[in-house]
Formats: C-alpha cells, structure tokens, sequence
C-alpha cells in the first residue's frame, strides 16, 4: 500500500465567511470545473437560500466566496463575515461579491453589503424572476408588457429585451437575449465569476439553446453555434449536445447517431459511444476519461477500453492520474497502473494533487510523493526498547493500540514516526494489535513482543546487628542490616527496586520500605539500611516495580535472635559529693556485664537551662530542680541511654492574715542542696474577716439552753457542739440554740464559709458562769414575791448555787 505526501489541511470552517455559521453545516459537496480545473466545495445548509462556498485553484489556493442569504417572507437577513449581519424589508439575492437585489412590493433595487448605499433599478414591475449564479444573479422583470433583464456583468445593469432564453447546468449558465433587434449571449460560470458577452447579430427562429460544463451550443435558423468562455464559433448543422469544454477539446454528443465528437476548434473527432456519457477529464497524454452506464473506459484515439470491471459513481483526473470512486473504496491509477485504493472519501484531482474533503477538512495530498505504508516492529535490547515505526505519518494519523502494552513516542523523521513498546509484563511473550488510521486508509496489524525479565542473579547477607534496647545513630531504630545484590534489568531505562521490612512493633505489622535504582544492564549494589523491631523474626522482600506493580524477586525471612548485640552496663549506680557552697560532683559506679567495659556520658540538665556534662564523672553547682541526669554509652555502633529525674523539693508557706478584702501575693526564694537549687514559695493570702457578729446568752425553757447568735461576710453555715447536741443554721446572718445538759462540756462553734473554717470554743465554767449571773437577775425581779424583799436570801441561794455546779 502506497500513501500520497500530504501537503496541506485546512479547516473550513476556520474561513471568515463560513465561519459564523459553521455549527448548522451537516454536509459539503465538490464539484470540479474541467474548464478551468479548479474544485468548488459548496455547504448544504437548508435553512439559507444562498451560501458562501469554497474555490480550490489550481495552485492549490484556497478562497472563500459569496454571503449567507435567508429569505424569510418579505424579509432578508444577510451574514457578512465573522461578526456583522444585515436584515432587510425585502427577498434578496446575491448580486455581486459585495452587493445584493432586493426585491420588496414596490422597487428592485441594489444594496452595497459594504457601505450600506442602496440604488433603485427598476421601481414598478408585474413579475420577477431571479436566476442565481451563486456569485452573482441574473433577475428578469415584466412591466406593463414589457420585458427586462439586470446582470451585473453588463455595461448596462438592466436592459429592455425584446426576446430572452436562459439555460443552465451544474457550472454554467447561458443567456440568450434580443436586445435593439440584435441577439446577444452571455455564456457565465456560476462559481468562478467567469462570463463572455457575445454579440451574434440576427437569429431568426431559435430553435435550441443548450449547456453543458463551459460549453453550449445554439440553433438559429440553419445555423449552429458553439460557445465557450474563449470563442464563439460557427458548426456544422448536426444535433450536437454539450457535454463539457475540457482543457482545449470541447466534447459533444450527437444525438441522432449516438455518436461522442471530440472538437479541437478545428475538426471534429467521432468516437464511437452507444450512449451519452459522462466526461470525467483528461490525462497528460490527451486520453479521455469517461463513465458510461457506471463504468470507466479510457478513450485513445478512437479505441475505447474499460479501466475496471467495477462500476463507479464518479471519477476525476489530473496530469497521470485518474481516480474512480467505487462504492466500497477510492481507487487511485497512473494511467492504467492502479497505485492504491482508499477509504471511499469525497475526493477530486487538480493536476497531481489528490484533494478530499471529510468533516469539514479540506486534505491536499501530492501523488508524485508516494510512500509505501509500512507498520513494523523492530526487536528491542538492553539500550532500546523495541520499536515501532510507521511510515508514512500525517499530522492527521491516529494510532490505536489494543493490547497489554504501552508506546511512547520517541521521534518523528522527515515522513515517518517511531514510537517505543513496553509490554505490561516483563519475562512473557504479548500479543497486541496496531490500528494505524489516516484519513485516506487504516491499517491494522498484530504483533508479539516479549522484554526479558529483571533477573536477581545473587544475594548475600554480609551483616546483620540487633539490639532490643538500642539505637543506631540516635535515630531510634534498633537493626542494621546490610545486603549485597547482583541485579539484572533488561530494560533500557532505569527501574525501582524495592527492599521492603515486615516488622513487628507493639502486636501491629509496619512496613517500611526502601528504593534504590536499576540502571539498565547488571548492577551490583550494597544495601544498608536501618529499622526498628521488636521481635526477633522480620521479612525482607525484594522487589522492582513495573507499571505501578510490584513484581516479586525473592524474599528472606531473618532470625534476629542470631544477631544479638549485647547492651555493655548492666546497671547505672551514681554518688553526689557537695565539694564547697552549692559545687558537687557526680561520680558514675556502673555494673559491667562480663569483659566488657565502655566510657559512661553523663549529662545534668536543669531547670533554667543550664547543662553539665562529663565522662563518667561531672562537676555541677547551682543547678536549678528539677533535673534530669541523663547516662549514655555505645558499643558495636548501637548507643543506649538510662534517664534520672531529682525532683524538686519545693516546699510551699502558707501565711493567711486578715484584711478587709482578698489579696494574694507570692515571693519565692531558694536554698542549696548538694548542688542543686531548692525553691520555697511563700502564699501570702489576705482574706475578708469571717465572722463579723459572735454572741452567745443562757436562758431557761423548762430546762438549761444556750442561743448562739450570728452574722457573716459571705454565706455560710454555723455549727454548734456541746456533749451530745448538735444544732446547725445556714446564711449570712441567723439565730439557734442548744441544749446545756451536760456541764462538764464545752460549747464548740464551727463556722464554715467561702472555703474557710473558723472554730470558737466556749469554756463550760465561763457558761456556768453565765447560768448564775441570770439566776440573780432572775431572783431580783423575783424578791417581792419569792422572798418578802429579803435580798440576803437571794445570795444565800446564789452561793449554794455555786458550790452545787463547783462540786458537779
């Protein structure tokens, strides 16, 4: 399979004028001019009545021509280029490249799309009729009888006919018109805005006017005329029908004898033909390419031979190349030579250039430019992946690739693109397949790969350390393990190897895992690497990783319990010395397990950040508690640390005092002990006075009772206790009483409020007292009727009275 060089692409929808409306576009069609070999590719948008379309010229330029026209009703709204529109109270058609006819009820008129300036053409008319030639138009009006035409390539836009004939075809248009008793005809292609005005004289009973592609022929009376863009001749009078004016040859068929002629101006050539065919073109060497009853013949000289047994729905050519498009591909041939067959795409010639048009692209391939297709696989080593190469490639091309495999694209050369394959498993034998997809063709292909696997040629154990209670390099981890690998990587970039540790720490599995790089070919690697365990039997896995997939290589199970480094100190024993004021010295005693002895750091570190340290003895003075005296030794590479904490012997005073609100103030100051600072507080608290009213008075109620009266600061709660009775009263202010039933006891008050406790003790002889001094009162508001008045008596009572409680 051989692919065309592809020299251009173009978006058509990216032009100014089709851009605006480039999301209501479903379809686009190509027509050729055999004429003038240019392509017009022509959008199909039902909603507009007149659209710009597209010229691809034989240079392989491309221009973007005519306005977006929509008649709706009496109305018409134009489109003019990406941004600017214009709507008009009439039915418009397009007059020339930047201008319009408009026809409303009254006035036919011309309206610049540019400037806006409008001129009136005709006001007044019976009928109207408007020819479109998609560049242009060509309208015919009646009035009062009367008969005119407006084209815009005339000196005079409208002119009064007295007769008028118009014909057309897919390209070309042709009119036919008396005007001041002279015909005249105007022969215009309707994309290109090519158009000859001929001046025929008289035509007496016109018979037929007929067209083809840039071609026509007229009847008049007994003469016969054959007109094209570039000569206007006279013929001889056969039954001739134009079929097209190819290059310099104009092709006709006489319809009576069902005979094709080949007219070069100058004689006419008869070739024998059945029916009418349809003109295709020319090749470089003047043959003819036609399709009769779906068929392709080439016609050399006057023998005709099919080019295909396959039937076409139509063809192009194109200097040597012809292309025929069958209903299941697009067959390309040089001459008669088949070169490829393509997708069935929309495709049309313009010299040696293949232009095919899908989804709104425009694709110019150059068929002088073939490359043979090729989709290979090249095998892969330790520098290079395998590789695949596809040539040729477009900027259009699309791969697929469905299999266990990635590509990466690695360059891309003047007509070809070579991308790197890297199968999803190393060590296995893949299948994949290759969707390579251009506009023109797809391809597909399989194929198998297989990348050797990483290869783990050696491992050894060259250490291995473990200590329960130590640390390496006061990382905190306690295990050293030191690995010596032989690796293989067949690959040509570098992999990750994976050293992973299963430990155990508290009854919980940790993973810890390390990485390391596999240069391509052998690698010889010494792995140390440091982790923390409790337990005596850990898992080592070696692995690399591929895809974001761990691929397994070995694993090792370790019993650490071989590896053990004994801890040197068996105990830490240490005396504190006070040398003078506040400097001591602390002297390390340790315990050495057997054969073993290694140099003890100590280090005191104290409250106000003051560090002391030493080797197995350290002078301190003035180190604030607490402190924290920390030992340390090593042995093997593993260091161990015991820790001692002096608590502070902080004592704190408390000196509460009375004050008529609350206050507290605290100052502090310090003592030395063996070296280290003690600091006191003292909490000076000065707290509101209590109780503010305390009395206490006897009375009699059937037997001996005491009232104890109250007032506080603050809520509380007063108690009293005198032998066995309790009474209690709750406020800030209140009054109870309690039974005097035993005159051996004191009475005990206990106030309690706002967290303080206060407690009063009345003495039992101050109450018997008490009892007395009302028993004289009692008896002196008595006298009169107790005694007769006689006081002595009362005293005489009031000392038994009192020799009576001093005897109880």
């Amino acid at each position: 399979m051989k692919l065309p060089d592809l020299v251009k692409t173009v978006e058509l929808s990216t032009l100014p004028k089709i851009y605006k409306v480039k999301d209501i576009i479903s379809k686009w069609v190509i027509l050729k001019s055999l004429t003038y070999n240019k392509l017009i590719i022509k959008p199909l948008v039902r909603s507009f009545n007149e659209t710009p379309y597209v010229v691809v010229n034989d240079d392989l330029t491309i221009n973007d021509v005519g306005l977006w026209v929509l008649n709706d009703g009496k109305s018409s709204k134009v489109l003019i280029g990406r941004d600017d529109e214009l709507v008009i109270n009439s039915r418009c058609y397009t007059f020339t490249n930047d201008s319009i006819i408009c026809i409303d009820d009254t006035n036919i008129s011309v309206v610049n799309t540019v400037g806006g300036s409008e001129e009136v053409l005709i006001s007044g008319y019976d009928s109207v009729d408007v020819k479109s030639l998609y560049d242009s138009s060509i309208t015919v009006v009646t009035r009062d009888g009367r008969k005119y035409v407006i084209v815009p390539t005339l000196k005079e836009k409208v002119m009064e006919v007295q007769d008028l004939h118009y014909v057309d075809s897919k390209t070309t248009a042709i009119l036919l018109i008396k005007y001041k008793r002279k015909y005249f005809l105007l022969i215009h292609h309707k994309y290109l805005g090519i158009s000859k005005f001929y001046e025929l004289g008289r035509c007496d009973d016109i018979k037929d006017v007929l067209v083809g592609d840039g071609l026509g022929v007229l009847r008049c009376g007994k003469t016969t005329y054959l007109v094209s863009y570039d000569e206007l001749l006279r013929v001889p009078q056969l039954s001739l029908e134009p079929i097209a004016n190819v290059g310099s040859d104009y092709i006709l068929y006489e319809s009576d004898y069902g005979v094709l002629v080949r007219f070069d101006g100058r004689e006419f050539k008869q070739l024998l033909f059945l029916e009418r065919p349809n003109i295709v073109g020319k090749i470089s060497n003047n043959d003819l390419i036609v399709i009769s009853k779906g068929y392709p013949y080439i016609i050399t000289d006057n023998v005709c031979k099919v080019i295909t047994n396959q039937k076409v729905i139509y063809g192009s050519t194109g200097n040597d190349y012809i292309v025929l498009r069958t209903f299941k591909e697009l067959e390309v041939y040089s001459k008669l030579t088949h070169i490829a067959s393509y997708k069935p795409l929309d495709c049309r010639l313009i010299n040696n250039n293949l232009i095919c048009l899908q989804n709104n692209k425009v694709y110019i391939y150059d068929l002088d430019d073939l490359y043979e297709a090729k989709v290979d696989l090249n095998d892969g080593y330790i520098s290079k992946y395998p590789s695949l190469i596809i040539t040729p490639w477009y900027s259009e091309s699309k791969l697929v690739v469905r299999g266990p495999v990635v590509i990466e694209e690695v360059k891309t050369s003047f007509n070809s693109k070579e991308f790197n394959v890297k199968p999803f498993k190393l060590g296995k034998e893949l299948t994949f397949k290759v969707i390579y997809d251009t506009v023109l063709t797809q391809f597909n292909k399989e194929f198998k790969v297989k990348l050797n696997n990483v290869e783990l040629k050696d491992i050894k154990i060259n250490s291995i350390k473990y200590s329960p209670s130590g640390s390496l390099n006061n990382s905190g981890d306690n295990l050293l393990v030191n690995l010596v690998l032989n690796v293989h990587n067949p690959t040509p970039e570098e992999i990750p190897l994976l050293i992973k540790y299963i430990t155990t720490q508290e009854d919980s599995h940790e993973y810890k895992t390390y990485t390391y790089l596999l240069k391509p070919g052998g690698n010889d690697l010494r792995i140390s690497n440091t982790l923390r365990t409790s337990k005596n039997i850990i898992q080592v896995l070696i692995e690399f990783k591929w895809f974001n997939r761990n691929e397994g290589l070995a694993k090792l199970v370790l019993d650490l319990s071989k590896y053990l480094v004994r801890e040197p100190v068996k105990e830490v024993n240490f005396t504190i010395r006070e040398l003078s004021d506040c400097l001591s010295k602390l002297v390390i005693t340790p315990s050495y397990e057997d054969g073993l002895k290694v140099p003890i750091n100590v280090v005191v570190t104290c409250s106000d950040n003051n560090v002391f340290k030493g080797v197995n003895e350290l002078l301190f003075n003035k180190c604030l508690l607490p402190a924290v005296i920390e030992f340390s030794y090593s042995y093997e590479g593993f260091t161990w640390r015991r820790y001692k904490v002096v608590k502070n012997l902080n004592s704190i005073d408390l000196d509460i005092r009375p004050s008529t609100e609350y206050s507290v103030s605290i100052s502090s100051s310090s003592r030395c002990v063996n070296g280290f600072l003690v600091s006191e507080t003292l909490l000076n608290v000065g707290i509101e006075e209590l109780v503010k009213e305390l009395s206490v008075e006897p009375y009699v109620d059937i037997t001996p009772k005491i009232k104890v009266s109250y007032k506080l600061s603050t809520e509380g709660m007063v108690l009293t206790v005198l032998g066995s009775s309790v009474s209690y009263c709750r406020g800030r202010e209140g009054l109870l009483s309690i039974d005097f039933n035993d005159i051996t006891k004191d009475l005990i008050i206990v106030v309690l409020g706002n967290g303080i406790k206060k407690i009063f003790t009345v003495d039992h002889n101050v109450l018997i007292r008490k009892f007395l001094e009302l028993g004289v009162v009692t008896g002196t508001l008595l006298k009169p009727k107790l005694l007769g008045g006689d006081l002595n008596e009362v005293y005489k009572v009031y000392e038994e009275f009192i020799r009576y409680f001093e005897v109880r």
